[in-house]
């Protein structure tokens, strides 16, 4: 009877250790902050707000039939001579606290440049995951720019403004290519 105990107990513990070990690696996406996921700049001031990417995510060209929500790029052109990746500028605008359009969709290993402009009051840019937190003042434009190196869906919103919960919201979904 004592060597069953015994044979319970240390298969509790194992199981236990196993747990522990195995919850919180489970929670964390391959990819994320600790593993600098994002060529970026800034410092990192939230948690980070990466999800998996949606299944029907396209990525647009500037002659491309999109939702008025998504970004078309004004320019696409290859980041280097031979590459397979591209160097793809967008124009976004802040006004009436939302982002218009608020997502934008690219290619893992894209160069992106995001070009953002408040229209009617002071805002900021901030994405955890790539390291942004850029100030915005009205009437200004303030460009951000990053090379995209992890695939999934990541939240960009107004930190002075509330944050993802109150104030504006956009999305970068960056796919497989």
């Amino acid at each position: 009877m004592e060597r069953k105990q015994l044979t319970s107990i240390v298969i509790g513990v194992l199981a236990l250790g196993l747990v522990i070990f195995l919850v919180p690696s489970a929670k964390r996406l391959p990819g994320t902050r600790e593993e600098s996921l994002l060529q970026g700049g800034g410092t990192q001031a939230e948690p980070g707000t990466r999800a998996l990417v949606p299944i029907d995510a396209q990525v647009p060209g500037p002659n491309s039939l999109t939702p008025s929500n998504v970004a078309k790029p004004t320019t696409v052109v290859p980041a280097s001579p031979g590459g397979s990746e591209s160097l793809r500028r967008f124009s976004l605008e802040i006004q009436g606290d939302k982002f218009s359009p608020d997502t934008v969709i690219i290619n893992k290993g894209d160069v992106v440049e995001l070009s953002i402009t408040a229209l009617d009051k002071n805002y900021d840019f901030t994405q955890p995951d790539f390291g942004f937190k850029k100030s915005i003042s009205r009437g200004q434009t303030q460009e951000i720019g990053f090379q995209a190196s992890a695939v999934g869906k990541f939240t960009f919103f107004c930190s002075a403004c509330g944050g993802p919960d109150k104030g504006p919201v956009g999305y970068v979904i960056i796919v497989e290519k």
